[in-house]
C-alpha cells in the first residue's frame, strides 16, 4: 500500500470542516449546507477516507471475502454481545466497516477489537450504534433505499459501477471501493441525491495510478 495520503475537501463549499487523522489517512468531517449550490442537499455529513493504493485485484477481493467472513463469525459466537443486537460486517480492500446495533459501547468497542485484531484488517470504521436494532419494516427500508442507491450508480458509472460497494442502514448511505477520484465524486453526488437518504459517508481509496 502506498505511503501517500490525500484528502478531498471542498473547501469553498464546506463548512465548517474537520479533519481528525486516523492513522493510515486523514478522515475528513464535512457538513455540507442544506442550500448549498452543488447538489448534495441530502447529505448532511460526508466523511471520507482516502488513501492512495494499489489497484483492488482479485487475490485481495477473496482475501476480504475471508476477513469479513472470520470477523463475522468471531463477532455472532459471543451471544452474550449478539443478543438483542445487530452487526453487520462489510470489508473492502482490507478496511472494515461496522454497522449495526449494540446494546451497550462496552458491546462497540469489543465488536472493533475482535475486527482489528484479524491480521490482514488494516483499519476498522466503527458505526456501530448504541441503540435498539432496526424492526423488520426498517431493515425492509434500507433494503430497497440500497438497491435504489445501486441501480442509480450503476447507470451513471456504467462499467466502473463495480468498484463502488454500497452499505446502507438507518438511512445512511456508507460507499467504499478503491476508485479514481471522478468516480468518487460521481458516486457520492448520486447517493446524494437519492430520496430518503439522510447522510452519504464516504470510505473510498483513491487508486495510485490516478
Amino acid at each position: 500500500m502506498g505511503s501517500t495520503m490525500k484528502t478531498a475537501i471542498r473547501s469553498s463549499i464546506v463548512s465548517p470542516k474537520l479533519a481528525v487523522a486516523v492513522g493510515i489517512a486523514v478522515l475528513s468531517i464535512a457538513v455540507l449546507p442544506a442550500n448549498s449550490s452543488i447538489s448534495y442537499a441530502q447529505s448532511a455529513e460526508v466523511k471520507s477516507l482516502n488513501p492512495v493504493v494499489e489497484n483492488r485485484g482479485v487475490m485481495q477481493q477473496l482475501e476480504d471475502t475471508s476477513i469479513t467472513f472470520r470477523v463475522n463469525n468471531l463477532i455472532s459466537e459471543n451471544e452474550q454481545v449478539m443478543s438483542k443486537s445487530e452487526v453487520n460486517v462489510t470489508t473492502v480492500n482490507g478496511i472494515v466497516l461496522l454497522t449495526g446495533a449494540v446494546k451497550s459501547a462496552q458491546d462497540k468497542h469489543w465488536c472493533e477489537q475482535i475486527a482489528s485484531s484479524h491480521p490482514k484488517v488494516l483499519k476498522v470504521i466503527n458505526e456501530l450504534k448504541v441503540r435498539k436494532q432496526r424492526s423488520l419494516l426498517d431493515i425492509g427500508r434500507d433494503k430497497a433505499l440500497q438497491a435504489s442507491v445501486k441501480i442509480r450508480i450503476i447507470n451513471e458509472l456504467d462499467a466502473e459501477s463495480p468498484t463502488v460497494h454500497v452499505v446502507t442502514y438507518d438511512k445512511v448511505v456508507y460507499l467504499m471501493g478503491v476508485v479514481s477520484k471522478d468516480v468518487a465524486d460521481r458516486a457520492t453526488k448520486v447517493a446524494s441525491n437519492t430520496k430518503k437518504v439522510d447522510r452519504v459517508i464516504t470510505i473510498f481509496q483513491f487508486k495510485k495510478d490516478v
